[in-house]
């Protein structure tokens, strides 16, 4: 444990003394307690008076389609949505985080989201209604399986490194070359076998 987390403690939140509301919405083992540890250690930086208050969700928001827009809206407000400033949006279940994402946008436009993606498809969808803060779930994980595994191949750490960097920064600009040309699938294959 470092000594930034030995200092840490828990106390009551008290939404009216929160500078900052953050809402996490997320299916049951989808980092919710995890992000919400490593948020509000990282932004109460040892000051406890400065910890972060953050929207408790249950596992599922409910919201899949237009008959729960509503009650998924209600939900949110409820939550305090209409004070938060930041949606961190990590639902496994691909219709449901897009539904999710939609009601969020169309009814808090002020919330800033940061979205976690199934997959690259996913990630375009998410981009699509706006959201310019996404992670895709599986591509760090598997940067860092990748790069010890050839660690522990016996490649030199440094080349390695290299090597990761060139890879990653490769894939972003694909991943933004395929978004321009989403809608062409004839464009999107050649700029894909180009790459």
């Amino acid at each position: 444990m470092n000594a930034a987390a030995s200092n840490f403690t828990f106390r009551k939140a008290m939404r009216e003394n929160v500078s900052l509301l953050i809402g996490l919405a997320g299916a049951s083992g989808s980092g919710k307690t995890y992000t919400a540890m490593r948020l509000a250690s990282g932004i109460a930086g040892g000051k406890p008076q400065e910890l972060a208050s953050l929207i408790p969700f249950s596992d599922t928001l409910g919201i899949t389609d237009e008959a729960n827009s509503v009650s998924g809206r209600d939900l949110l407000e409820k939550a305090g949505a209409l004070r938060a400033k930041f949606f961190i949006l990590a639902i496994d279940d691909v219709a449901a985080s897009l539904f999710t994402a939609k009601v969020v946008r169309e009814h808090f436009p002020h919330l800033k989201v940061l979205a976690r993606a199934r997959n690259r498809q996913h990630a375009f969808d998410l981009r699509d209604l706006g959201i310019e803060v996404i992670e895709r779930e599986t591509f760090w994980s598997s940067v860092r399986l990748a790069r010890e595994l050839l660690v522990l191949w016996g490649e030199d750490p440094k080349s390695v490194a290299d090597t990761i960097e060139i890879f990653v920064k490769h894939d972003l600009e694909m991943f933004e070359g395929q978004y321009q040309r989403k809608h062409n699938e004839d464009e999107m294959i050649n700029f894909s076998k180009q790459a």
